[in-house]
């Protein structure tokens, strides 16, 4: 790592996007990612945006 780092030409907030909303990955064992899949598609609802929360109805 360098003692100093030379930011002049940097732009700020270049990256910066509002009410951007990120999802952290959630990792299941692979008998539970069935069974919440098995959930998903029988409530004809996308696995990846299936959530377990919706297990408990």
């Amino acid at each position: 790592m360098k003692k100093e780092y030379d930011f002049s030409n940097g732009v700020r907030g270049k990256f910066y996007k509002e009410n951007l909303s990120l999802k952290n990955p959630i990792y299941l064992e692979p008998d539970v990612q069935e069974f919440v899949d098995s959930l998903a598609k029988n409530r004809n609802v996308n696995e990846q945006h299936y959530s377990l929360f919706h297990c408990q109805n």
